[in-house]
């Protein structure tokens, strides 16, 4: 699958660098895609312990965290992502979409 060799070689590239934040914020990206929410949220975490203010993963976070049913934490990391204007539409349609539940 494209998808796993892509997961292999974006590990491959933190092992390099591990201070790549936008690396992690692609795996969080594909593990979102593979519903592999635990992953997608863990690699989302490393991305924004690197670059706490960086939307695209503020965003993935907020996806693997509704996902996981954790209604609050999506909200807060969509309410993060929502802060650049690239990202605030779609943030703000998700967080939308949760206060109505």
């Amino acid at each position: 699958k494209n998808i796993d060799l892509a997961i292999s070689n974006y590990l491959l590239a933190v092992q390099y660098n591990n201070k790549s934040y936008d690396t992690y914020y692609r795996l969080a990206n594909l593990h979102n895609s593979l519903e592999n929410y635990e992953n997608a949220k863990e690699m989302s975490r490393k991305s924004l312990f690197i670059k706490s203010a960086y939307a695209p993963a503020s965003y993935e976070l907020g996806i693997a965290e509704k996902n996981l049913g954790n209604t609050l934490a999506a909200i807060k990391a969509f309410r993060n992502s929502a802060r650049d204007t690239k990202w605030r539409k779609l943030s703000n349609h998700e967080i939308q979409i949760l206060e109505k539940k």
